[in-house]
This record gives structure tokens, C-alpha cells and sequence, in this order.
């Protein structure tokens, strides 16, 4: 009979910790609800946890900002409106708005959403940062009435600029109805 003995070390190994970005849509609530939950949880649980909310122009009014009262939890605190600092060029490195072990970079309800250069521009900054992947979609009420071979696809003209502008591979979805354009996207990258 052979034995074999393995001696466990008398402390466990420290857990890697992970640098995780979640983001929201910014308007739905149920949507927010839950990505801000999730930024939540993987920061109790030890992880550094950035919380970023993508808007479009005509659904931008400080959703969470207002919902979460971050002007009661950041009293006597700043709180760094981090999407001007990006259209700005401003530096934000070693910037965080801390609460709950998460860093919330969210708009203020003053913020009135990004046109498609803005969040282009926005976009190269977090691909220059190190994103693995970047997905463009919206939150299921952008577009109404979606047509097979009519009007899907609504973000690929986006997606489509973006891919040409970052070396990070860009995901994109929304308004796909027809076996058709799926492929026509895929093949097209």
C-alpha cells in the first residue's frame, strides 16, 4: 500500500483580490437596482469595485445619484463628477467617490448625457485603461417597433465607429430580430 502525505500550509492563501467594474444603464430601475446590488456584494466580499453608469442624452437625470441620496452620504465630502472630468481631459487617476466599499462613478442630476462623440470619446478612455471587452447596448426601451430586415441592429453604426477607434474587442447587441443581420454583424468584424 502507498501512501502519500501532503502538508497543507497552516494559514490559508490570501485570496486574490479581483478589480471589478459593474455598470447600470442609469435609468431602469430594476436594472439598477441590481448592478449596483452587484457592486455592492463583490466589494463586501473584498474586491475593488467600480460602480459607472452609461446614458444616453434623453435619459439622464441623476437616477441613482438621487435614489441612493449620495449628497446626504457624501456630506461634508466632495463628490467628483468624473463624466466632466473625462469630456474635459480632467485627471482622474486615484480619484474615487468611496461609499459602501464601492467607487460610484455616476452623473449628477445636473449632467445632461452624452452625445455619440462624447461617449465615443468616453469609451477610448476606458479601452486605454485596460477593459478586457467593451459592450455597447442600451437598456431595452431605446427603440420601439423593431423590424426584421427593416431597422435592427441600432447600436452597430455606434459599435461599428468604436471597434475602429479601440484595439479592444467591442461587443454589440440590441435590436437583433433576424438570423440575417446577426450573422451580417459578426461577419462584418
Amino acid at each position: 500500500m502507498q501512501r502519500r502525505f501532503f502538508r497543507q500550509p497552516e494559514t490559508p492563501a490570501a485570496e486574490e483580490q479581483l478589480h471589478i467594474a459593474v455598470t447600470g444603464t442609469g435609468r431602469d430601475a430594476g436594472a439598477t437596482l441590481i448592478a449596483s446590488s452587484l457592486a455592492i456584494f463583490y466589494a463586501e466580499k473584498g474586491n475593488s469595485v467600480t460602480y459607472t453608469e452609461c446614458c444616453v442624452p434623453d435619459r439622464l437625470d441623476g437616477f441613482l445619484y438621487e435614489a441612493a441620496a449620495m449628497d446626504q452620504r457624501f456630506y461634508g465630502r466632495t463628490f467628483r463628477d468624473f463624466y466632466s472630468l473625462a469630456l474635459t481631459g480632467g485627471r482622474m487617476r486615484g480619484l474615487r467617490n468611496m461609499e459602501r466599499g464601492v467607487s460610484w462613478r455616476i452623473p449628477m442630476p445636473q449632467n445632461r448625457g452624452l452625445t455619440e462623440e462624447e461617449s465615443l470619446l468616453l469609451c477610448k478612455i476606458l479601452c486605454d485603461a485596460g477593459l478586457d471587452s467593451i459592450e455597447v447596448s442600451g437598456n431595452g426601451t431605446s427603440v420601439s417597433g423593431i423590424r426584421p430586415h427593416k431597422n435592427e441592429g441600432y447600436f452597430v453604426p455606434f459599435a461599428t465607429a468604436l471597434a475602429d477607434a479601440v484595439k479592444t474587442p467591442v461587443i454589440v447587441v440590441g435590436g437583433m430580430r433576424s438570423l440575417d443581420a446577426m450573422e451580417r454583424v459578426l461577419n462584418s468584424t
